[in-house]
């Protein structure tokens, strides 16, 4: 008998898509007789957030909660069992299976007293195959069949749910090790039946922005293994928008349309689930179908308040979505009522990532709002989702705001001149005060390459810089491939200054650097890992090399900086780069910063102007 775990897993570009989901799947598919519980990630609360290789089909993916035994008691009493904030959570797959604690007790080193409590979906995983385990064990002495497929299952019919919590939190919820053993004792065999939405994943999952149509279908396809019985089944939705056929019937395979209708939801997510059951309902459902609507509030000109005064029980998670614009700034906040209310607050960016600077932060009143100001250089066109989470055993009220930019901001360079240009997206003419800054220097390398030998990058760290930053970006589709990928900084005799992984087909990272240090020669290392060690195919990351001065250095403007804008229109200013404030190291550009002020606020974006060479700045 054999039971692995895999505690292990990197960010879902695309779910359900990776290489190694399907090297999982297949191993699984041949060796029917084998478990395989992986952790589900650490990226929730946000959705769309299942690591992999947790997004695998035929493993039991487990998600963390926080137990009882560690939280602190509330006015009532000890706090109940919940879904833990960090746990990864579902969207285009309908994972996780299970939740289990996330919380473990590790020995350390005298050294780290104090940090013996571990928490994370790798703690949660384990728990999970230790259950697999006993089920395995109990078979193997009766000599009775094992099946893999058949234990998941009856882990996951017996599981019971945590209060407040949907599918894609926590699955069925939390495994009952003595009722999964009764209902494989009870329950009748038969084979296993796969789920495929035809959008991708096994999961359905539709974005309905301003503009889109508030009714449609969702399409699944149904393949049953040679042993799975072919129904009818009757299908039941826990959802008045979403409806399903009275029935399917499977005959080598078919396909099921669900309906939906929004047009009466308020904004936010909304998660429907249909069960499949036959005649004898002890079995469990057949299969799930999981389908999810998003109904973002639109990129409006000025704030927009996604919600007020809305409570949050214990341990509550409340999400927003508003949607945005490429080049055009945000700042969205999340604030408590009352002085001694506190929260969690989270961004993550369209498809799940969390924001990539920094996604989790604790939220009060006013002023100690939580706030998340996006420069309009990192903005991507889509649907963002802030979250509230209320603290263990604490109840909250929170308001979620958003304010947008009425204009986007671009600049660009001709030769010693730099042009800024702002467009309105505003219903009103916009007037504007546009500066620009420069703050430092830029380099960008284009890595093509095949295998996964490790690619080095020379550059220098001029003596001015007192930051720098390094910032990768794959696309989502060879991400798919991935299943590390390892960033480091190294001086010239070979110190390590910085070392972090991709957790995403994009990824950022801060390098500290010495002290009043001259201009010092660096490499940038990567090393790449892919799900198949035979991947021969090519892959290409643009690596970013940003160093900041210590302050920024204004340009004269070359015309009036105030600038009125119509609706939809557009007006520019001209600024001067002059003489330059820095040398710039080979292969470098100018990167400066773009701001536009309407009223009180300050809308930034930061902006490279490439053309200049190496040596300084002309």
């Amino acid at each position: 008998p054999l039971v692995m775990n895999l505690s292990f897993g990197v960010g879902n570009e695309q779910e359900g898509k990776a290489r190694i989901d399907r090297l999982a799947d297949s191993v699984l598919a041949a060796h029917p007789d084998v478990s395989l519980t992986i952790s589900g990630g650490n990226d929730g609360p946000g959705l769309s957030t299942i690591g992999l290789p947790g997004s695998a089909d035929r493993a039991i993916t487990v998600g963390a909660t926080l137990p009882s035994g560690f939280l602190v008691p509330g006015p009532e009493g000890p706090a109940p069992e919940e879904v833990a904030y960090f746990s990864s959570r579902g969207g285009e797959v309908a994972k996780p299976d299970l939740v289990a604690p996330g919380m473990a007790y590790s020995s350390v080193p005298r050294w780290n007293a104090g940090d013996e409590v571990k928490q994370g979906t790798s703690m949660a995983s384990p728990h999970a195959a230790g259950l697999v385990a006993c089920l395995v064990s109990a078979l193997a002495q009766e000599q009775r069949p094992i099946d893999a497929a058949r234990i998941k299952r009856a882990l996951m019919v017996t599981a019971r749910p945590t209060p407040g919590s949907g599918y894609l939190d926590e699955g069925r919820g939390l495994p009952a090790l003595d009722a999964a053993w009764s209902w494989l004792g009870s329950a009748p065999g038969g084979g296993e039946i796969t789920v495929a939405a035809a959008a991708g994943g096994d999961a359905g999952w539709r974005m309905l922005g301003p503009g889109t149509a508030r009714s449609g279908t969702l399409r699944f396809a149904l393949s049953p293994d040679d042993s799975a019985p072919s129904g009818p089944f009757r299908l039941e939705s826990d959802a008045a928008w979403l409806t399903p056929p009275s029935s399917v019937s499977l005959k080598g395979g078919s396909e099921v349309t669900l309906r939906y209708d929004a047009t009466k939801l308020a904004p936010g997510v909304h998660t429907g689930t249909v069960l499949a059951w036959s005649a004898d309902t002890l079995r469990g459902p057949a299969f799930r179908l999981v389908a999810t609507l998003i109904l973002p509030a639109p990129a409006n000109a000025g704030s927009a308040t996604l919600r007020h005064g809305t409570a949050l029980e214990e341990g509550g998670v409340l999400r927003s979505f508003f949607l945005a614009d490429t080049a055009r700034p945000f700042v969205a906040s999340v604030a408590t009522a009352g002085l001694s209310s506190r929260a969690l607050a989270f961004l993550h960016e369209p498809h799940g990532a969390p924001y990539r600077e920094e996604a989790a932060l604790p939220a009060g009143s006013g002023s100690q709002a939580a706030e998340y100001a996006v420069d309009g250089r990192d903005v991507v066109a889509g649907a963002y989702e802030v979250d509230a989470v209320a603290l263990p055993g604490r109840r909250a009220s929170v308001d979620v705001t958003v304010r947008q930019s009425p204009v986007t901001l671009h600049a660009t360079r001709s030769e010693n001149r730099v042009t800024a240009r702002v467009r309105s997206v505003a219903g009103a003419p916009v007037t504007t005060g546009v500066s620009f800054r420069l703050l430092g220097a830029e380099r960008t390398d284009t890595v093509a390459a095949r295998g996964s030998a490790p690619r080095r990058i020379p550059f220098v760290v001029p003596s001015w810089a007192k930051d720098l930053v390094v910032e990768l970006a794959m696309a989502p589709e060879q991400w798919d491939r991935i299943t590390d990928f390892g960033v480091s900084v190294y001086d010239t005799a070979g110190r390590q200054l910085s070392k972090n992984p991709m957790r995403y087909a994009l990824g950022r990272a801060s390098v500290p650097l010495p002290e009043h240090h001259g201009d010092i020669p660096l490499t940038l290392a990567l090393y790449p890992g892919f799900a198949d060690p035979a991947d021969s195919a090519s892959w290409t990351v643009r690596a970013s090399i940003r160093t900041y001065a210590d302050s920024g250095v204004a340009l004269h403007a070359a015309g009036d900086t105030t600038l009125r804008v119509a609706p939809g229109g557009r007006a520019e200013v001209g600024f001067d780069l002059g003489s330059p404030p820095w040398p710039l190291p080979e292969r470098f550009a100018p990167l400066g910063l773009l701001v536009a002020r309407v009223g009180e606020d300050r809308w930034h974006r930061e902006v490279v102007l490439p053309g200049a060479g190496g040596g300084v700045l002309p």
